[in-house]
């Protein structure tokens, strides 16, 4: 009796190994969606904003009837922008999550992906683009990636902003922004210093990923990270980013 049950636990634990083998790992080029979990502001109900984001050839774009979400096994209220969809759950880092996406009733993937860590970063109080400029930060453990990004922002639309990104090893805590790493576009100007942690695989052409930032704006006014526009940009970005890897 006691063989038997050793046996069943062997076979258990085999059958376990042969089904997370048999993810259907894709190429990068074949994706079509990107499901991506973003750490959000401080001081909100939910800890992650939730993106949803067509990213296959346009062309072969068909407008979903139906389009669900589910974490760790919680279904996320979704709004739609366009071919972009956001929400909001509660997320905690270093955990990993199953993500389901349906559509049109059809699971198109159903993975497991971790939550970042969130980078902890210290900024120069001022920023000249004319000068370099040295940031550094903690990280309970290291992700998958990060890459620290620098920002001069067009105020009234996010897809003329300048940014520079440099992708950084995952063990790396600081960088030094070279001089004139963006433009100096005079007095008024809104800058940023960033460094975005992420972690993200492709399976069954589904990019799923999870991703934070933390910055340092520098100027007057004050720029809405999170506004569908910029939010969207920024999903598309890291995205590419993450293709391209």
């Amino acid at each position: 009796m006691r063989k038997f049950f050793i046996l069943m636990i062997i076979a258990t634990l085999a059958l376990g190994l042969f089904l997370t083998g048999c993810e259907n790992i894709t190429e990068p080029e074949d994706a079509k969606w990107s499901v991506m979990a973003i750490a959000g502001p401080e001081g909100k109900e939910d800890s992650h904003i939730v993106t949803v984001m067509w990213i296959g050839p346009m062309g072969d774009y068909v407008e979903p009837t139906t389009l669900e979400l589910k974490i760790g096994g919680e279904t996320v209220a979704l709004s739609a922008w366009g071919d972009f969809w956001t929400g909001g759950t509660n997320l905690t880092p270093g955990n990993a999550y199953y993500f389901q996406l349906i559509v049109d009733g059809e699971t198109v993937v159903n993975t497991r992906q971790t939550i970042v860590y969130n980078a902890d970063g210290t900024f120069p109080l001022t920023f000249n683009p004319a000068q370099s400029a040295y940031i550094y930060w903690t990280l309970e453990a290291s992700n998958q990636s990060q890459t620290a990004s620098a920002y001069a922002f067009d105020p009234d639309d996010p897809y003329d902003d300048e940014v520079a990104d440099v992708d950084l090893a995952a063990s790396v805590r600081e960088y030094t922004f070279p001089a004139n790493v963006v433009q100096d576009h005079g007095d008024g100007s809104l800058y940023s210093l960033e460094i975005t942690q992420m972690n993200h695989k492709y399976v069954d052409n589904v990019m799923v990923a999870t991703a934070q930032s933390d910055w340092q704006d520098y100027g007057d006014a004050k720029i809405d990270r999170f506004s569908p526009a910029r939010l969207a940009n920024y999903v598309r970005r890291l995205t590419e980013r993450a293709l391209s890897r």
